[in-house]
């Protein structure tokens, strides 16, 4: 009986050891990601103090140098922080599904699949550039799909499906790198894809969504078609979103 007890006593100790371990981390890692947060609004071309930020954030755009805070630097931090998260999420996702520490989008030819996809549209069909991210999720889903059915044989086991993303994730990959080859002259897009970049992100592209939505002429708001779009909004779209 005592035993037991000390046994139990111990087992609890331990888990409360790891729990507090956890939460550690974690508040480790918030403190480091705000540090990172206010460094990042304050440097850059133009140098900010920690008054003249706060100021900024407080007076909602009024203040001085808000353009800098509000439009430029806030939504490219916020952008970051959320596609790490992303991520982040992703790899454990899948690390959890394969039973395997290294599993990642990488991997297992899902990157790959967006990769090609994008390619796709970026190279043999710049005009239909708006199309760029359902094609990229689109290509990703398909990879996964025939990921998952290569690895099939009474049931999809993870060290499968590991074997069989890295076989389709070369085979995609080596198609997107044809598709490059033969239009060499188009390759500067597809590059900026693949590498990703937050330079785009200010406050004016979130509305970035009425693309799809004016590609078709039809008013977000009441769902009925418009009499006309914008001019200003189309050479935006014709201009890969450089307004």
């Amino acid at each position: 009986m005592n035993n037991s007890i000390i046994h139990s006593y111990n087992k609890f100790s331990e888990l409360k050891k790891r729990n507090f371990y956890k939460l550690f981390i974690i508040v480790l890692l918030l403190i480091i990601t705000l540090i990172i947060f206010f460094f990042s609004l304050s440097n850059g071309s133009v140098e900010l103090s920690m008054n003249n930020i706060f100021t900024s954030i407080a007076s909602m755009g009024k203040a001085e140098n808000s353009h800098i805070i509000w439009n430029i630097r806030l939504p490219r931090i916020i952008t970051a922080i959320l596609v790490g998260a992303s991520l982040s999420l992703s790899g454990a996702i899948l690390q959890a599904v394969m039973r395997n520490p290294l599993a990642s989008p990488g991997i297992i030819g899902v990157n790959a699949g967006a990769g090609l996809g994008a390619t796709i549209i970026i190279i043999a069909m710049p005009i239909y550039f708006y199309y760029i991210i359902p094609a990229a999720f689109l290509g990703s889903l398909i990879t996964s799909l025939a990921i998952y059915l290569l690895a099939w044989q009474r049931g999809a086991r993870p060290t499968h499906l590991i074997l069989a993303g890295i076989a389709v994730a070369s085979f995609v990959s080596s198609l997107t790198s044809s598709i490059m080859i033969a239009f060499p002259e188009r390759i500067h897009g597809t590059v900026d894809f693949m590498i990703g970049s937050l330079n785009a992100n200010m406050v004016p592209r979130k509305n970035m969504f009425t693309i799809y939505i004016n590609r078709y002429n039809i008013n977000p708001i009441t769902g009925k078609k418009n009499q006309y779009i914008i001019p200003r909004r189309r050479r935006c779209l014709q201009s890969r979103y450089q307004c």
